[in-house]
Order: C-alpha cells, then sequence, then structure tokens
C-alpha cells in the first residue's frame, strides 16, 4: 500500500497542475485561440484524471486505517471527484467559460480491493449472480435461454445447468449466492461463527428492480446490465445491509416545448 503522505503531496502537486492548466484553458478562450485551447483542455482533462485517481488513493487509505475497510468505504460510499464544465451563451451554443466542478461518484469497490490488496473472490461470485438473474428473465418473458443475447462464461453454464434440469435461477440458489457474496464483502460474526449481515426479500426485490431495462431503440426487449454496472447494484445493497432504507423516486416529467 502506498504511503499516505506521499500521496497527499501527489494529490496537491496534481490539483495545482489542474488549476494552472485551467489558467492556460481561460486564456486560450479569451484569445479565441481555438488551437490553443483544445490543446490546453486535452491537457486539462489528463490533469483532472490525475486529481481524481489521487483522491481515489487517499480515500482508500483512510478506510484500510480502520479495522473493516469494505464497511469504511461502503459507509461513505462517494468520493468527491472533478470534472472539467464548459459554460455555453443561450444564444448561439458558443463557449462562454470553463470551470472545475465537483461532482459526487460512487466508489469503485473492486478498484479499492486492487489498491488494498483485499480479497476479490465477490467479483466472480457478482457475475455468476448477474447470470443467474439473467436466466431467470427467460422464465418471465418465455424466451428461449439461447436466444437471450448474454454470452458470458457464467450465463452459458447456467444455461446448461438449466438444460440438466437444475434449477440455477430458484429463489434458493440467487438469495444463497447473495448471501455468499455479502459475506466476502462486509462480513461481522455475530458470535457464532456468522455474519451480523443478512439479505432480505428486500434485497432481492431491489436487485430484480435494478438489473433490467426496457431497451427504448429495439421492440420488446429487455436489457440486462453488464457486470460493471452490476457491481453498482451490489454496493446498494451493501449499503442497505449496513442500515441505509431502499427508496423509491419519482420519474420526472419534461415539458415540451412549442
Amino acid at each position: 500500500m502506498a504511503n499516505k503522505e506521499v500521496l497527499l503531496a501527489t494529490l496537491a502537486t496534481a490539483t495545482k497542475n489542474a488549476e494552472e492548466t485551467l489558467k492556460s484553458v481561460r486564456d486560450a478562450l479569451a484569445k479565441k485561440d481555438l488551437t490553443k485551447y483544445n490543446t490546453a483542455m486535452a491537457t486539462l482533462q489528463k490533469d483532472v484524471q490525475e486529481v481524481n485517481k489521487m483522491r481515489c488513493k487517499v480515500e482508500y487509505c483512510k478506510f484500510l486505517e480502520t479495522d473493516t475497510p469494505m464497511i469504511a468505504a461502503v459507509r461513505q460510499f462517494y468520493i468527491n471527484k472533478q470534472r472539467v464544465k464548459e459554460t455555453r451563451s443561450k444564444d448561439d451554443g458558443s463557449i462562454t467559460g470553463v470551470n472545475l466542478e465537483d461532482k459526487k461518484a460512487r466508489i469503485d469497490l473492486e478498484d479499492f480491493c486492487d489498491f488494498g490488496e483485499l480479497p476479490k473472490k465477490w467479483t466472480n461470485d457478482a457475475a455468476h449472480l448477474l447470470a443467474k438473474l439473467a436466466l431467470r428473465e427467460t422464465n418471465v418473458f418465455a424466451i428461449k435461454p439461447s436466444e437471450l443475447s448474454a454470452k458470458s462464461f457464467y450465463f452459458i453454464q447456467q444455461v446448461r445447468a438449466k438444460q440438466e434440469g437444475e434449477t440455477p435461477d430458484s429463489n434458493t440458489q440467487i438469495v444463497r449466492l447473495l448471501q455468499t457474496i455479502i459475506d466476502e464483502m462486509i462480513f461481522v460474526d455475530n458470535g457464532e461463527g456468522k455474519n451480523a449481515y443478512k439479505c432480505t426479500s428486500h434485497d432481492l426485490a431491489f436487485i430484480h428492480d435494478a438489473v433490467t431495462k426496457m431497451d427504448a431503440k429495439e421492440k420488446c426487449t429487455i436489457a440486462t446490465m453488464n457486470e460493471r454496472q452490476f457491481k453498482t447494484v451490489l454496493m446498494s445493497v451493501l449499503a442497505h445491509c449496513l442500515g441505509e432504507a431502499y427508496k423509491v423516486k419519482a420519474a420526472k416529467i419534461k415539458e415540451h416545448k412549442a
């Protein structure tokens, strides 16, 4: 693990570099020098990427100083990252300014595990669980498993098992695997050698609703998440296990311009 003081110093340097490059961007914009502006903007984007990378590492060090690093990461949930924001004229769309803004981004738990050299078996089990959930959709919509557009090794395994008469996508199998993942990520002994954090029917319902969405570009098509996206769903499940409540947000209605 990298030295935290070294990381803080590197972050300070990266932040200063981004601020200096931002001055160059604004100067080129004021002079209406498009070539210099594009060059400076490309450099600024790289500088911001470095700032964000170092911000993550500094936060990771903080989590690793606790007794339960993964729980600390899930409880914090977000890291403030920078982004480059152009402001534009409402009249002609021309660029009128450039700023650096902070935005909240979910912590990448797999990246954190890589940095802290923490166990990562859960990542394979997550892919396995997503395959089971994808296979379940074939039952819901009367689809032949072979027709589902999922080519992962884990999905093919589940299809083969189902063809042999097994039920890899049953509630029992899904709940069992989900609990295994929770145990691998946030295990706290309840005094009996078992995890104090247990998945519930609410977690199962949340996952089912989160992993699929309508594909607006195709007829009668439901799209499943990819493995990277699914890991963010699991992070929400972990947050629920740690005491957060599930919520439903109503969709906003966009006003149509006359």
